[in-house]
């Protein structure tokens, strides 16, 4: 129904689709769109979930090394940089370096993800 209601909104198939639904939530960017990344290979642990509010600065993920002398030690926690709402994760558990983890809506634009460079620790 509502991918008809698409159609004729957009003149495609003749009708009246009726009124636009009342938005659940507010629009963010696309460049807002934090993608948290493995800086290492390792096993992905998810701490949060794909409709979880994120906080700027809150470990969303801990990536584990399997490979570690000491297992405390071999956790890399993977932060994210924005408020928002968490709308995707990898399948996978095990993250090869640079590999997108998930992705967190947030409502401000963020830096080039592609120039690391320019991120803090």
């Amino acid at each position: 129904d509502n991918l008809y209601r698409f159609f004729q909104r957009r003149g495609v198939i003749a009708g009246d689709a009726g009124p636009l639904p009342e938005a659940q939530c507010d629009a963010t960017p696309l460049d807002g769109v934090d993608y948290v990344v493995a800086p290492s290979a390792g096993i992905v642990t998810y701490l949060k979930a794909p409709g979880d509010r994120i906080v700027a600065g809150e470990t969303v993920a801990e990536l584990i090394d399997p490979a570690a002398d000491d297992p405390a030690c071999g956790r890399t926690p993977l932060k994210s940089r924005t408020d928002g709402v968490m709308f995707g994760r990898h399948l996978m558990k095990f993250a090869i370096p640079g590999e997108r983890i998930c992705k967190i809506a947030g409502p401000e634009p963020l830096p080039d993800p592609e120039d690391w460079s320019k991120l803090e620790d």
